[in-house]
């Protein structure tokens, strides 16, 4: 990635319907591929697009 960000990190959330937001204002468009820590071991992965 030619203008890597810093680490997508959140709260470590346990219960049904529990979210939070995160904004890439100003990211430039592209695909940011990722994985999901607590999970990396099942293979759980992440894509976010910016358009």
């Amino acid at each position: 990635m030619p203008n890597p960000m810093g680490d997508l990190t959140g709260p470590f959330l346990t219960q049904p319907n529990e979210k939070y937001d995160v904004s890439f204002a100003g990211a430039p468009a592209g695909v940011y591929k990722g994985y999901c820590l607590p999970h990396v071991a099942l293979g759980m992965r992440i894509a976010i697009t910016v358009q």
